[in-house]
C-alpha cells in the first residue's frame, strides 16, 4: 500500500505483462513461478504446458520434444545461483507487473492468456474512455487561503474552462472537487481537450 499523502494519485505506473510457467515439482513442494528462458520465448504456450522443465532461481528451460536442450544452456543453468532442479509446466501465466505510487514493484494479478492481460493493463491504464473523479479536500492537503478558494468556487457556476467543479458536500463543512477528463496526462489531455 502506499504511503503518499496525495489524494488525486490513483492507479499503477509503468504496467507491463511478463509470460511466466507455473511449475509444480515430483515431490510435491508447492508451485514456483519463472520466467521463461529468452531462448526458448518463441515457443507457444500449448508447447509448453504438461512438458518438464529444468528450474532455476531465475528462470526455466522447457525440455521440449522437439527442440533439444543445448549443452551451453545446460550448463547456464547449472550455473544459476542457488543450482537448478526439475519441474513440470503446470501452465503459462501471464502475469500483470507494476509499480505503486512510491515507485515500488507490485504484482496485479495473473491471467491465463496474453490477450486477458492486454486488456486488463488496458483498463488499469484508463485508456478505455473519459473519466471524471470526485475527491473531498481536506485542509490537510490544501492550505487555508486555497480551501477558501475552492469554497468561493463552490457558491458560484465554476467557470466552463475548469477541468473541475468544486461543490459544498450536503450536512457537512467540506468541499467536493469533480475532476473532469481525468487522467490528466499531456496526451490525454491533448486528447479530449486540445489542450
Amino acid at each position: 500500500m502506499s504511503q503518499n499523502p496525495n489524494p488525486f494519485l490513483r492507479g499503477y505506473w509503468n504496467l507491463k505483462v511478463v509470460r511466466t510457467l507455473s511449475i509444480s515439482h515430483e515431490d510435491g513442494s508447492p508451485h514456483v513461478w519463472r520466467n521463461i528462458h529468452p531462448s526458448q520465448q518463441h515457443l507457444c504456450d500449448a508447447a509448453l504446458v504438461s512438458s518438464p522443465c529444468i528450474v532455476t532461481s531465475d528462470f526455466a528451460v522447457v525440455r521440449t520434444g522437439t527442440e533439444p536442450v543445448g549443452a551451453a544452456l545446460i550448463a547456464e543453468c547449472d550455473a544459476a545461483e542457488g543450482g537448478s532442479g526439475e519441474g513440470m509446466v503446470g501452465a503459462v501465466v501471464y502475469a500483470i507487473h507494476g509499480d505503486d505510487f512510491d515507485g515500488r514493484p507490485v504484482h496485479i494479478g495473473d491471467t491465463y492468456s496474453a490477450e486477458a492481460a492486454r486488456e486488463v493493463v488496458q483498463r488499469l491504464s484508463f485508456e478505455t474512455g473519459y473519466y471524471s473523479r470526485c475527491w473531498e479536500i481536506s485542509s490537510a492537503h490544501i492550505s487555508q487561503e486555497t480551501g477558501q478558494y475552492l469554497a468561493n468556487l463552490a457558491d458560484l457556476a465554476t467557470p466552463e474552462a475548469f477541468l473541475f467543479v468544486a461543490f459544498r458536500v450536503p450536512y457537512s463543512p467540506a468541499i467536493g472537487v469533480k475532476l473532469i477528463s481525468t487522467p490528466w496526462t499531456d496526451q490525454h489531455l491533448q486528447d479530449v481537450e486540445g489542450i
